[in-house]
């Protein structure tokens, strides 16, 4: 469990590629966060993955990446 107790952001995590890949580092036992477009389709993943949380943001904006921060640092 190399990943145990670590806290790890995935990005893009609502389908596909990323959502494997949250779902296997939460697996291997890291605390989660789920990243998507809407904060709906983040927050399902989250709970079918065993994330932490999941935040609906659009990462076209700095403004949002920092609260996508934020908001995933407060949640870890």
């Amino acid at each position: 469990m190399r990943f145990k107790d670590k806290r790890i952001l995935v990005t893009g995590s609502t389908r596909g590629i990323g959502r494997a890949t949250a779902k296997a580092f939460a697996g291997e036992g890291a605390r989660v966060v789920l990243h998507g477009r809407t904060t709906g389709a983040a927050e399902m993943a989250a709970s079918e993955v065993g994330g932490v949380a999941g935040f609906g943001v659009d990462v076209g904006f700095a403004a949002d990446c920092a609260g996508l921060l934020a908001g995933s640092v407060q949640a870890l």
